[in-house]
């Protein structure tokens, strides 16, 4: 199994080389985010250019979109109908993830990148932390029972005021009280 494109949307970058840029100059893109929990200001890091207002699974499908499209022009794969696409999303479960956004989330990236993927084999893993491994390894058994191609994309988010209080009620959110756990964001790849 070997990569042939790529892409990708995070705090530092809008596409891969951009995020390894900024990576190599030290930018971490970390800064106070627009929502405060417990009237204390949370450090975190935001896609740019995304619209503040944007909550859940819109936000999770407008970085899945935004991450396919750089790949969707660039790779050299005339017909994407043979090409399973694999999501890999957090828990539909989770306070603020990606909720219902599972049963039409492939529906909606092909809508929104005029695009159609494999109609048997594209898959969604709302698996949370997992999620791309899982779509990884299914990738794998894929390419070994004779499809050419796979189309693997994790997106997650974790910037709204349920995921923070979720995180902190799991003593996962990075606070003056527990400096050593998460610090939330957001990315897709």
């Amino acid at each position: 199994m070997f990569i042939t494109a790529c892409g990708m949307v995070c705090p530092i970058g809008l596409t891969p080389a951009s995020a390894c840029a900024a990576r190599r100059a030290g930018i971490s893109g970390l800064k106070e985010l627009r929502i405060k929990y417990r009237d204390q200001p949370i450090i975190g890091a935001y896609v740019p250019g995304l619209e503040p207002t944007l909550f859940g699974s819109a936000r999770i499908l407008e970085l899945l979109v935004r991450s396919l499209s750089g790949v969707i022009q660039t790779a050299s794969n005339d017909s994407w109908t043979k090409v399973p696409l694999l999501v890999a999303l957090g828990e539909p479960h989770r306070p603020g993830g990606s909720g219902n956004i599972e049963d039409s989330v492939i529906l909606q990236i092909q809508a929104r990148l005029g695009v159609h993927f494999h109609p048997t084999f594209s898959t969604v893993f709302s698996l949370g932390h997992t999620a791309g491994f899982h779509a990884l390894r299914s990738a794998r058994e894929l390419l070994k029972s004779g499809i050419h191609a796979c189309v693997v994309v994790a997106a997650d988010s974790l910037l709204s005021s349920h995921t923070l209080s979720w995180l902190d009620s799991q003593f996962r959110l990075k606070t003056e009280a527990s400096p050593d756990v998460i610090i939330p964001g957001e990315a897709a790849a």
